[in-house]
């Protein structure tokens, strides 16, 4: 790497050339630390002639512009070459330095002349930095042409509270800021659906959307660049519409498999979900509106139970519950029945009972509440599909996740639990909420976690039901006949 400093009283312009590997990403930050140090407060990075960029690099570059942002500064980038656009288009970085981007040293001094700002290209070479550093990695240099290198790190995103008019305000027992109140019926913790793309806090993108779709998705491990799931937290201070949702896409819809993990329950408390008779789906939604709920099938449930909910079961979460809902990233919903029930705005909600009827699954169902499975000491299988898993995992010791092809996400259930990975480390209170992407080896300490993935059957949820000495049948039942 070259390095090439010209500076004002606030200003400077590094121009960098050659390959920046991770000793040379520390020299790099070592001097922009000693440029704002010495008071600059506006620093262009000038990327025409770089070869090579390490994830150290692009987290100089990150954490740079954090920190100028937070204090009214500004961080440029100036000429970057083909190879840069590329890097920066797979991490998202074009979305940030949206307008803080210029095409050349000139357009760098119009910018700071437009602000009563000395020029810096055209200045005198004020300071100088020669570092010559090899980089002997061929293979490594090879595949960054094909694949920009970026090393894995937890993404934190900020939850987005939804107002429902059957909410209440439990949801502040789990970190979340509701006024006593509130009618804050969800928090979305993590998805990209329509009015949701998840904000992503102290990271290098700006959002969900942005992760999902570096190195087209396979930094995350996202099919085709999409995140295919939702998180939720649902706090029912009344109870939600029965409802259902379809198997198969459509104009204006998409399929939705869900499933819920009870986090608080009252004594005696049961959900809906499923039928108690075979009937036809258009003679079970008139008797729902009818008033007629014997049809609806109830489960009983505590604290820690897991029910899950295939596309096209008929279900409602009752009064008084708290829970966590991992689903498809869908938000299409089909209400049936929603007990006289007013919306926010003072008039009837709309019921879909032709869509309803036309997805409706009416067989009666038994095996919509999974019993978990132990696996090794403090993790348990809670469900299996196709398109989740999940699991609890309550550390007596550390607990290490192995790096998997794929992302993990994890939320703190109970107590305080501390995420370690290559790098970092950081304490997480309950209910909050991160992603892991794919490939970070990751190790959890205390609390209790639940980890969501979307699953290789035959490798994790089979082969560790056999190996902790359970059968393929045993293994099969936390499906609920979505692998049929």
């Amino acid at each position: 790497m070259l390095l090439h400093v010209t500076r004002t009283q606030d200003s400077a312009l590094l121009r960098i050339s050659g390959k920046v590997g991770w000793e040379n990403s520390r020299v790099l930050d070592r001097q922009v630390e000693n440029l704002v140090q010495s008071g600059a407060r506006r620093i262009a990075f000038h990327l025409a002639e770089v070869d090579y960029l390490s994830s150290g690099a692009i987290g100089v570059v990150s954490y740079n512009w954090r920190r100028m942002k937070e204090t009214d500064g500004d961080l440029l980038i100036v000429e970057p070459n083909e190879y840069v656009q590329y890097l920066f288009r797979s991490v998202g970085f074009l979305r940030v330095f949206e307008g803080r981007i210029l095409d050349s040293l000139e357009a760098l001094d119009a910018w700071l002349r437009e602000r009563g700002l000395a020029p810096l290209s055209s200045k005198p070479d004020a300071e100088w930095e020669s570092i010559d550093s090899s980089f002997d990695d061929d293979d490594e240099l090879s595949y960054r042409e094909e694949r920009p290198a970026m090393s894995p790190i937890p993404l934190f995103p900020r939850p987005l509270l939804v107002e429902r008019p059957w909410g209440g305000s439990s949801l502040s027992r789990w970190g979340r800021d509701v006024a006593p109140d509130a009618r804050c019926g969800e928090s979305w913790d993590l998805g990209t659906v329509a009015g949701c793309d998840s904000v992503l806090v102290d990271s290098p993108f700006e959002r969900l959307s942005d992760a999902a779709a570096a190195l087209d998705g396979a930094w995350l491990g996202c099919a085709e660049g999409a995140f295919p799931l939702l998180v939720k937290l649902i706090d029912a201070r009344e109870t939600l519409s029965v409802q259902v949702h379809p198997a198969t896409s459509g104009p204006g819809w998409a399929p939705k498999n869900e499933c819920w993990v009870v986090l608080e329950a009252q004594e005696g408390a049961f959900l809906y979900a499923g039928t108690t008779t075979d009937i036809p789906a258009d003679i079970l939604v008139q008797r729902l509106n009818e008033g007629d709920l014997g049809v609806l099938q109830r489960i009983p449930v505590v604290a820690g139970d897991v029910v899950v909910i295939p596309a096209g079961t008929i279900h409602a979460i009752t009064a008084g519950l708290l829970i966590a809902e991992i689903q498809q990233c869908s938000d299409t919903t089909y209400r049936v029945y929603d007990w006289g029930r007013v919306g926010l705005d003072g008039r009837p909600r709309q019921l879909h009972l032709t869509e309803s009827v036309a997805c409706l699954d009416s067989r009666p169902r038994t095996d919509l509440k999974p019993q978990s499975v132990s696996v090794a000491p403090g993790r348990e299988l809670l469900c299996a599909t196709p398109w989740f898993a999940l699991e609890r995992i309550r550390p007596a010791s550390p607990v290490h996740l192995v790096a998997r092809e794929g992302f993990q996400i994890l939320q703190v259930l109970d107590g305080e639990g501390t995420l370690r990975w290559n790098g970092g480390h950081r304490v997480l209170a309950r209910g909050a909420c991160v992603l892991l992407p794919s490939r970070l080896d990751a190790v959890l300490e205390a609390g209790t976690w639940l980890r969501s993935f979307v699953p290789d059957y035959a490798s994790e949820i089979e082969a560790p039901v056999l190996a902790a000495g359970g059968t393929s049948e045993r293994a099969r039942s936390l499906t609920a006949g979505t692998f049929d």
